[in-house]
């Protein structure tokens, strides 16, 4: 996967983590429809994160030297605040 002017590496991939399969739900050239009703386990530190859409927020998740920690944006009303957490929103 490449933005704008970067350059693929051979062998590089996608990998999506979760309880559910979403193969379905991928497209070349679109965007991944994905939702999700419980809390996705933490991933690793410094080389995973996890972002994902529940009741209404747009969150990721990541791992802070070994605090899980959530940057989320609420996506009701006109609200264009990021909130940061460490308790899964």
């Amino acid at each position: 996967m490449c933005l704008n002017t970067q350059t693929p590496v051979s062998g590089a991939e996608v990998t999506v983590n979760g309880d559910q399969d979403i193969s379905g739900f991928l497209n070349v050239g679109s965007f991944v429809k994905y939702k999700t009703a419980a809390t996705p386990s933490a991933p690793a530190n410094g080389t995973e994160f996890n972002l994902y859409y529940k009741a209404n927020k747009f969150i990721i998740q990541y791992n802070d030297g070994g605090t899980t920690r959530y940057k989320y944006l609420d996506l009701t009303g006109t609200g264009v605040t990021w909130v940061q957490t460490t308790s899964a929103p």
